[in-house]
Formats: structure tokens, C-alpha cells, sequence
């Protein structure tokens, strides 16, 4: 489990892919590596949020959003990522 605030990599999905590393090329982000630090953590019901909890229309699962330090994309966080997804990762100074 990770908790808040705490550094990771994702590993796993879009954007660990060779596709999120060329799109960050193309903006001027070179040697592109999905880190940021964990904002939201699952609740203790880590698999499922009702539409009436979420205010959504549709039910959804819940899981770990990331604020990416360094992203090519309109928005730095990244939602919806599991555990198995994720690495603890620590950057060097």
C-alpha cells in the first residue's frame, strides 16, 4: 500500500508506454519517466465507489491518483491506477 504524498513510478499502462515517452519528446520533455507522488489512496472499500457516493452517473472503481512532477499531457494527474501499477521510486538529487 502507499500512502499520501509518497513517490512513485507507474509501471504499467499508457503511460509507461513507448506511445507517452514519444509524446513528451515531441513537447521537449526528454528521458520522460511517469513519477509523481500519490494524492488520493483507495478507501477502505478499494474496489468499487456507488454513483450515489461518487455523484457520478455510473459506478466506479477506486483506486490511486497520481500528480505527475513532469507530464506531456493538459493535465499532470493521473486517475484510476492500481496498486499493481505502481513502484515506490526514489529520485536522486
Amino acid at each position: 500500500m502507499y500512502h499520501l504524498g509518497e513517490c512513485v513510478l507507474i509501471k504499467n499502462g499508457f503511460f509507461a508506454s513507448q506511445e507517452a515517452k514519444d509524446l513528451a519528446e515531441g513537447k521537449n520533455i526528454i528521458n520522460f519517466k511517469p513519477v509523481g507522488v500519490v494524492i488520493k489512496t483507495p478507501t477502505n472499500n478499494d474496489d468499487f465507489i456507488s454513483k450515489e457516493e461518487s455523484g457520478e452517473e455510473y459506478d466506479m472503481i477506486d483506486n490511486y491518483h497520481i500528480k505527475l512532477n513532469n507530464s506531456p499531457f493538459i493535465s499532470n494527474i493521473v486517475t484510476y491506477i492500481s496498486e499493481d501499477d505502481l513502484i515506490k521510486y526514489v529520485i536522486d538529487n
